[in-house]
């Protein structure tokens, strides 16, 4: 087939460009990891690993356990899941992506998995600002083994508005990590219309107002109705 023309081609590239453009995130991501506490040993900085059966200890020298909300780790870290030393001066080596957020702070309700069924709290970082600060953060994140061995659950949240179809769009993206391996990825987008209900009396606030009521009923009622099917 032959080659497109430079008309056609610089035409279609900046349609592309125009349609990407106008699709707008609104407010700011959050990613979220859910931890296994029980395999970390008196060191947080070291994982203790399951026990393997002495028949295979020969082939296999340590193993993964999967997850359970009742053994979600909870507690705060220093940066690196070292030690939490708390300074004289009243500072301390940790750092918010290495704290645990309580499920209050998050608004966030359990969530069903492929594997598992999920704590609403977890490590979380922000995602916000220009596209170069949110790719030092994910270096950060990287260097720092904000997700590792003992990451059972990453969970990738925001909001985006298109202004062509005037919808607003909440996803969830879960990436799950089981103790036997591998990721599993799921999905969740739930997009609503609110400016039908608005005029121009509603000012950006109002507006601003909807969409966090929306969202908060969303992420309440959602499990439930999973959990129904």
């Amino acid at each position: 087939m032959d080659s497109c023309s430079d008309d056609i081609c610089q035409a279609t590239d900046e349609g592309l460009a125009h349609f990407h453009r106008v699709r707008r995130t609104v407010g700011q991501g959050l990613l979220r990891t859910i931890q296994q506490s029980s395999l970390r040993d008196n060191s947080p900085s070291v994982f203790a690993p399951c026990p393997v059966h002495q028949v295979l200890q020969k082939l296999v020298h340590n193993c993964h356990q999967s997850y359970s909300l009742f053994t979600q780790d909870d507690a705060a870290y220093g940066i690196a899941w070292k030690d939490l030393v708390n300074r004289s001066d009243g500072t301390n080596n940790s750092a918010v992506e290495f704290t645990y957020t309580s499920a209050p702070g998050l608004l966030a309700p359990l969530h069903s998995g492929h594997v598992g069924l999920y704590a609403a709290g977890g490590y979380t970082s922000t995602l916000k600002g220009p596209v170069d600060e949110m790719l030092a953060k994910v270096d950060w994140l990287r260097d720092n083994q904000w997700i590792n061995n003992v990451t059972r659950a990453i969970f990738v949240e925001f909001t985006v508005f298109n202004p062509n179809t005037g919808l607003f769009a909440f996803v969830t993206a879960l990436f799950e990590m089981p103790g036997i391996g591998g990721l599993l990825p799921s999905f969740h987008i739930e997009s609503a219309d609110f400016l039908k209900f608005l005029n121009a009396s509603l000012s950006p606030g109002q507006i601003f107002l909807q969409v966090v009521v929306w969202s908060t009923v969303e992420i309440i009622f959602y499990p439930i109705h999973e959990r129904a099917t």
